[in-house]
C-alpha cells in the first residue's frame, strides 16, 4: 500500500483498543 492507512480493532468488552497504521517509515501497532 502506498497510501496511508489505520485500521482499529477493540475487544468484546469494548474497553482496549488496538490500532495498526501503516506509512511510508512501516507499519506501527499501538495498543491501549
Amino acid at each position: 500500500p502506498l497510501a496511508r492507512a489505520v485500521f482499529a480493532f477493540h475487544n468484546r468488552k469494548r474497553d482496549r483498543v488496538k490500532l495498526l497504521l501503516y506509512d511510508r517509515a512501516g507499519f506501527w501497532l499501538l495498543l491501549n
